[in-house]
C-alpha cells in the first residue's frame, strides 16, 4: 500500500438529516467539513443499499445535502392489497420536487411548492416539507444527487461514522471489502443496544447486532470515544466467542469557535439568565428524565421552586419509548416552571447554555456524553451521573452521581439553586481539571488512528 491511501467518508446518514447536527450526525458532519478543508485525497460517498456499493454524490447538491435544509428523498414505500391501484399521494409529491428542483425559472419554482402545500392540505400527511421553523425542505431524488459506484481497491480507506446501521448490508459490506480489497475504519459510539436492551425498540436491537458483530470481527479498525465503552465492545466479543479487531479510543470534540463568537439572539422571554437549570438530550428512556421530572415535583412541593423562581429546561427531539415522559412534558404539569424545546439551532443553544445557573446529565449510561463537554467549554457546571463513561470522563471534575439515587440528586440539585456560589465555584475549576478537544483536534486525531491502522 502506498504511504496516502485514499480517503472515502462515509456521509450517508449525514444525506438523510435536516436540521442542526447533533449527536452522531454532528460527527460525521464534522468529519466532513475537516476532510473537505485539510485533505485533498479524501472523498465523500453514499453507501446504497440496493446495489452493495459505495457511490459519489453529485458537486451540484453535495453542498445543500449536507446543509441543514435539505435531505435525500425518502424511498416511497411500496403499497399491498388494493390500495396499490389509488394514486400514490407521496410519489406524486416526490415528481412534483424533481420539477421543483430543476426549474430555471422562479414562477414555475413557486407555483410547484404552491400545488405541493395544496395536495398536502386536503388530509394529514407526514411529508417532510418544512422543518421545525417552517423553513422550506428540499427533498432531493437520489439519481439526481448520487453519482457512479467507487471501485475501491487496495490503496483506498472507507471511514464509516454513520448511525445508520438499519440502512446498510454489514454482510454485503463484508463481501464487497474482501472482494475489493480496501480497507474500512467505523467508529462505535457505544453498544448500549445489547448490554441493556430495554432501553430500545425490539427491532432497532436486531439490526444493530447484526451490523456491529459483523464490523468488530471484520472491520480494520474501530474507534470508541472513552475507555469504558472499549471494555464493552471486548467483554461482549469475548462472552460470544467473536474474534475481535483492534479498537482505539478518540474522544469526541466541541465546537469552541462557536462558543467564543458573537451571538446576538436574546433568551426567551419565558426565562431570565441565571434562573433555570438546564438539561440537553434527546428524549428516550436512557436518558433519565424521568428522575429529573420526579425530583423537580418534590421541589416543587418543598416551595422551592416557587420561593427561587427557578424553572428546568428540556432541550432534545423526541425519541422513542418515550411516553410516559412526554405526557408529562405535552400535558403542562409543572406549573409552568418546566420547559421543552424540541428544535433548537446552534445559535440559541449557545444562548441556553450561556444564561443557565447550571446543567444537569442525569443519563444511565454513556458512551461519552458530549453535551457535558459542551456545558464545560461555555463555563457551565454540571451534575452529572456515573452511568458508563460519564464517571470515567468526569469524575473528580463534577459532582458525578449514581442516575438511580433519586434523593442525591434532589439535595444536589437544591443546593446549587439555593446557592448560586456554588455551581459557580464548580464551573471555575473545570479549567484546571478538563480540557476539551476542538472538533479539529478530535477529527484530526481520527485521521491520524486510521492512517496508522492501514
Amino acid at each position: 500500500m502506498n504511504d496516502s491511501p485514499n480517503i472515502y467518508i462515509d456521509i450517508s446518514s449525514l444525506l438523510s438529516w435536516t436540521g442542526s447536527a447533533t449527536g452522531m450526525i454532528r460527527v460525521e458532519s464534522e468529519l466532513y467539513s475537516y476532510v473537505k478543508l485539510h485533505l485533498q485525497n479524501a472523498t465523500p460517498c453514499f453507501y446504497d443499499i440496493s446495489t452493495n456499493t459505495y457511490r459519489r454524490i453529485s458537486d451540484a447538491w453535495i453542498g445543500p445535502l449536507t446543509g441543514p435544509q435539505a435531505m435525500l428523498a425518502p424511498p416511497v414505500t411500496p403499497r399491498e392489497g388494493w390500495v396499490r391501484f389509488m394514486p400514490n399521494r407521496s410519489r406524486v409529491l416526490l415528481a412534483l420536487e424533481r420539477i421543483r428542483l430543476k426549474a430555471e425559472h422562479q414562477m414555475l419554482f413557486d407555483a410547484v411548492d404552491r400545488l405541493q402545500r395544496l395536495m398536502l392540505s386536503i388530509r394529514e400527511h407526514h411529508f417532510p416539507l418544512e422543518d421545525s421553523k417552517g423553513v422550506r425542505i428540499s427533498l432531493v431524488p437520489s439519481d439526481m444527487a448520487i453519482g457512479a459506484s467507487v471501485m475501491l481497491g487496495e490503496n483506498d480507506v472507507v471511514i464509516s461514522a454513520s448511525s445508520d446501521w438499519s440502512r446498510k448490508n454489514p454482510a454485503a459490506i463484508a463481501a464487497l471489502k474482501q472482494q475489493q480489497k480496501f480497507r474500512l475504519v467505523v467508529i462505535c459510539y457505544d453498544i448500549i443496544p445489547l448490554i441493556f436492551p430495554q432501553f430500545f425498540p425490539s427491532q432497532d436491537i436486531e439490526s444493530f447486532r447484526i451490523y456491529w458483530e459483523q464490523m468488530f470481527v471484520g472491520a480494520d479498525l474501530v474507534l470508541v470515544n472513552a475507555k469504558c465503552t472499549k471494555d464493552d465492545i471486548e467483554n461482549y466479543c469475548r462472552v460470544r466467542n467473536l474474534a475481535f479487531t483492534k479498537i482505539a479510543i478518540a474522544p469526541l470534540g466541541c465546537d469552541l469557535t462557536k462558543v467564543a463568537g458573537e451571538n446576538t439572539m436574546q433568551l426567551r422571554p419565558e426565562l431570565r439568565a441565571g434562573q433555570y437549570v438546564l438539561f440537553v438530550s434527546t428524549i428516550e428512556p436512557r436518558k433519565n428524565h424521568q428522575l429529573l421530572l420526579s425530583v423537580w415535583r418534590e421541589l416543587m412541593e418543598d416551595g422551592l421552586i416557587e420561593r427561587t423562581g427557578f424553572k428546568l429546561v428540556f432541550v432534545g427531539r423526541r425519541g422513542w419509548m418515550n411516553e410516559a415522559v412526554q405526557s408529562q412534558l405535552d400535558g403542562n404539569l409543572f406549573a409552568d416552571t418546566l420547559l421543552y424545546l424540541e428544535h433548537v439551532n446552534d445559535e440559541e443553544l449557545s444562548i441556553l447554555y450561556a444564561n443557565a445557573a447550571f446543567c444537569v446529565y442525569p443519563s444511565l449510561y454513556e458512551g461519552f456524553g458530549l453535551p457535558v463537554v459542551e456545558a464545560f467549554t461555555r463555563g457551565k457546571a454540571v451534575i452529572c451521573s456515573t452511568g458508563g463513561s460519564l464517571g470515567e470522563i468526569f469524575e473528580g471534575v463534577m459532582p458525578c452521581i449514581d442516575p438511580l439515587d433519586k434523593s442525591a440528586w434532589r439535595r444536589q440539585i437544591a443546593s446549587w439553586i439555593e446557592c448560586p456560589d456554588y455551581p459557580k465555584e464548580a464551573a471555575a475549576g473545570v479549567s484546571r481539571c478538563f480540557q476539551a478537544k476542538t472538533w479539529p483536534e478530535a477529527i484530526s486525531n481520527i485521521i491520524t488512528l486510521t492512517l496508522s491502522s492501514v
